[in-house]
Parts: structure tokens; C-alpha cells; sequence
């Protein structure tokens, strides 16, 4: 996986110096999210719908099922405004689909062959874009697909064109590579005739890194346009909080006189303000945008999916009904694991805080899984327990305590149960259980887990099943 990030980068580095000359309108390379700006335009690390704009492999990381966002700028005293907006959408959770449009104006003084004044003029570029993004294991790759509008005084011109992106991610390091604005040139018909200008191709390609116990993360970037020299972008954001983000950069690092940036975030519950500065000879420049998230986080989408799908365990190796387990032999003083059911293990249902039911279910099944797994214990199914525990007229909601989970043990012919809570506070899942010895009503065995999202609550579910089984052999 290093290696293909490294080739990455290298792809980068050769394809920039064959770029062919063009003069076509490179305002389409602009960033527009603003947190990409404030790192000086590294794109890759970032998951705001915006920075999709420089790399589309990057709205595949999107974190609620749903997003939208709005930016805007006015520099150069009213000569140069921009306007941006996105919206995207989590069809599958490896899936992304996203409508981005960007758009810049610029006005400026035009003269003739003999410097005699012809009035204002002005220069307009607009793209609309549909984006889609796949996840598969540490790779991520997009796509977008996009229309082109060029305007120069009376003049307009209008074509098509694509994006292609693609990031890996390892540890705690992503690297990533685009190819933009690949299409037919634009084709203009005006007084003078008609000419073609081809589109500003651009390859770019960068790496980051995310030093988690310091809550900061810092890129660079390499920016490679047809007729225009490489730039060079270094970034870093640090997050003294978890709903705030300071961020700095330096841009065009390869020029004389790099364009340095700043940047800042606040977040408020579903809203995020963004904000960022680059200064330029000519003065400086402001940016913000108001971003939206709404649904369920990417990981909670994810549980739930799976909550509808069968299980992956074949139905023929999972224990038989607890009704017709043998019934324990007689108890023998030099082996007390043999009683109240041998090794025969309950998972009871986790109790949800601050997670749906449905959330805190699939959870339990993936713990019943694992156990399963191991091979060491006897897991009585799901469905066995459901079935006896409505004969006996139990309700295991709320099953937390010693008592009652020797209570829920004895009528399950177990003799031990595993109980426990899962909960989310701050966008972070806690994970506790406990394992009850039904003879003697104490917990053999107790842990919590901290995970970020859906891949550390499995790695936390695979831990506690191995400390379990090991436990109760």
C-alpha cells in the first residue's frame, strides 16, 4: 500500500513537467472549499463536500449521510468574485453522489491597439458538475462530469468535461492524485472569428498526515496545470476543540513571493462556519462558506444496513436451540466449569445510550459473531433466547445488573452472560461489557473501548471477544 502511494505522488511529479502549453480559463482550477484554502489548496486529507472539487475520490468520506454547502468572495476591490455550492448524498455507504457548481466573474479596464481606453469588460467561467465516489477497503476513487461555460465580453463558448480522482489512506497517512478538466476545448464564434482554447488540464497530487494524539493534520500538495509553472501547496489544521479548527498554509511555494493563507472553523450542532485569508501583492482576499450536515453519520448508515442484511454465519454451525443442549452432568468438586451449563455463553442485547436500538442490536450480533469465531464457547443463538425468554415472560431490556443477569443465565441454561451498554457522545462510540458467572453472580471479566467510527467498533468488538473466551475456558 506505501508503494502505491508513493507511485502516486511520483505520477504526479513526471506527468507536471510534459503539461502542454494552454491559455485556456484557469479560473477552473481555483479550490472552492475554504478549508482547502486555508491550508494553502491541499486537498488531500479533507473530507468537506467542497475539497471534492480538486480531487472527487474525496466525497467518498463524507461523514453524515447527507451534506450541503455554500461559499462565496469579493477581492481585488469588487474586480474578482466567486461563488460556489455543493450537495451530496450517501446512496450505499461506499457510495457518494454529488452536484457541485462553481462559478467566477472578473471585470477589468480593456484598451486598444493605441491605449485609448474601450471601457469595462468582463470575463465570466461557470461549471456545473455531477460527482460519484466509491469506497473499497483503504482505497477511495470519484469521477466527475461537467459542463463548461466561457465568457469574454460578448463572446461565450461551452463544452464538456471530467475529473478523475483517486486517494489511499494507511494508518494515519492518505495520498492522493487527480486528473481535471479533461475534455474537447471550448469553441468560440465571435467577431473576430472562430478559435478554439483548450481547457487547463491539471494533474495534482499530494499526501497528508493526521498525528491524532495532537489533533493536528498537515499536507502538501503538488499542482501541475498545462501552460502555467507547478505549484507547490503545504497546509497544516490543528484542533484545540472538537466543533473548532485553526488552519495555515502557504501556496505557490514554487514561485517567488508564496502566497500565504489562514484559515478557521466553527461548528454548531448540524452547521459549520468556515473561513479563510490569502494574502497577495495586490492585497488580500476573504472567503467563507456555510456548510449543512443532516442524517445519520456515515457510521451510523452503515450499522443500520447491516442490521437488514442475514448474517454471514452459516445456520448449520451456529449452537443448536438451548432446549435441546445435553443437560449438564453431575458437578464435579476439581471442575466447577462444568456446572450451570459448561461453557455455554449469552450474549444479552447491549444497552443503547445515545445510539438507536437498532444500532445497539447489531452491535450485540457482531459480539455473538466474534465469540462464535473464537471456537472456544458454546453462543446460544439470537433466536433461541427471543423464543424462551417470551415463554418465560422475561424482559431483558435494561438487563445491566449482576442479579439480573443471573437471573437471564439461569433460564438460558448458561452459565455465563455477557452484558454491557453501547454509547455515543461527541461523535465517538464507548463500548462496556461485563461477564457474569451465573453461579456466583460475579463479573469474571469487565472492559470499555473508545472507537472513532464503524471500523473501531469492530476492532473493539474482535477484542473483547478473544479476552472473553479466554476468560471462560
Amino acid at each position: 500500500m506505501r508503494r502505491a502511494a508513493v507511485l502516486l505522488v511520483a505520477l504526479v511529479l513526471a506527468a507536471g513537467a510534459r503539461a502542454a502549453k494552454t491559455v485556456g480559463a484557469s479560473y477552473l482550477n481555483v479550490p472552492l472549499s475554504v478549508r482547502q484554502i486555508g491550508m494553502g489548496g491541499v486537498s488531500t486529507g479533507g473530507s468537506d463536500l467542497l475539497r471534492a472539487w480538486s480531487n472527487p475520490a474525496v466525497l467518498a468520506d463524507q461523514p453524515t449521510r447527507g451534506q450541503a454547502a455554500l461559499t462565496g468572495a469579493s477581492a481585488y476591490a469588487g474586480q474578482f468574485t466567486t461563488i460556489g455550492s455543493g450537495a451530496s448524498w450517501l446512496l450505499l455507504p461506499s457510495w457518494s453522489l454529488g452536484c457541485m457548481y462553481s462559478g467566477y466573474a472578473a471585470n477589468y479596464e480593456s484598451v486598444d491597439e493605441y491605449g485609448e481606453s474601450r471601457g469595462s469588460e468582463s470575463r465570466s467561467v461557470s461549471s456545473i458538475g455531477l460527482a460519484s465516489a466509491w469506497r473499497l477497503g483503504p482505497v477511495r476513487a470519484g469521477v466527475t462530469l461537467k459542463m463548461v461555460n466561457d465568457s469574454v465580453f460578448k463572446e461565450a463558448a461551452s463544452t464538456v468535461a471530467a475529473d478523475l480522482g483517486m486517494t489511499v489512506a494507511f494508518g494515519g497517512v492518505t495520498a492522493g492524485i487527480a486528473y481535471r478538466n479533461l475534455g474537447p476545448a471550448l469553441r468560440t464564434a465571435g467577431e473576430a472569428g472562430t478559435y478554439d482554447e483548450s481547457l487547463p488540464t491539471e494533474l495534482r497530487g499530494g499526501a497528508a498526515y493526521k498525528f491524532a494524539a495532537a489533533h493536528v493534520s498537515a499536507g502538501a500538495e503538488l499542482a501541475a496545470a498545462a501552460g502555467e509553472p507547478s505549484r507547490i501547496a503545504l497546509g497544516v489544521e490543528w484542533r484545540p476543540a472538537p466543533r473548532f479548527a485553526v488552519r495555515g498554509g502557504t501556496a505557490n511555494l514554487s514561485e517567488a513571493g508564496g502566497q500565504l493563507t489562514l484559515g478557521l472553523s466553527a461548528e454548531l450542532n448540524a452547521f459549520v462556519l468556515d473561513y479563510a485569508m490569502a494574502a497577495h501583492p495586490v492585497g488580500l482576499t476573504h472567503k467563507v462558506s456555510v456548510g449543512y450536515a443532516f442524517g445519520p453519520t456515515a457510521a451510523d448508515f452503515e450499522a443500520a444496513r447491516r442490521a437488514t442484511q442475514p448474517p454471514d454465519e452459516p445456520v448449520v454451525e451456529r449452537t443448536p436451540p438451548a432446549a435441546e443442549l445435553p443437560k449438564p452432568e453431575a458437578p464435579k468438586a476439581e471442575s466447577p466449569k462444568s456446572q450451570a451449563g459448561g461453557r455455554n455463553v449469552a450474549v444479552g442485547d447491549l444497552q443503547a445510550q445515545g445510539v438507536s436500538p437498532t444500532d445497539a442490536a447489531v452491535i450485540s450480533d457482531m459480539l455473538r459473531s466474534e465469540l462464535i469465531k473464537t471456537g472456544k464457547v458454546n453462543v446460544i443463538e439470537k433466536s433461541n433466547m427471543d423464543r424462551i425468554l417470551a415463554e418465560q415472560a422475561f424482559q431483558q431490556t435494561g438487563c445491566t445488573t449482576s442479579e439480573c443477569a443471573v437471573k437471564l443465565g439461569k433460564l438460558l441454561n448458561a452459565r455465563w452472560m455477557v452484558v454491557g451498554s453501547v454509547g455515543k457522545m461527541l461523535g465517538d462510540y464507548y463500548l462496556s461489557v461485563r461477564v457474569i458467572d451465573v453461579e456466583t453472580g460475579k463479573s469474571s471479566y469487565g472492559d470499555t473501548a473508545k472507537a472513532a467510527d464503524s471500523s473501531g467498533v469492530e476492532k473493539a468488538i474482535r477484542n473483547f471477544a478473544k479476552a472473553i473466551a479466554n476468560t471462560v475456558k
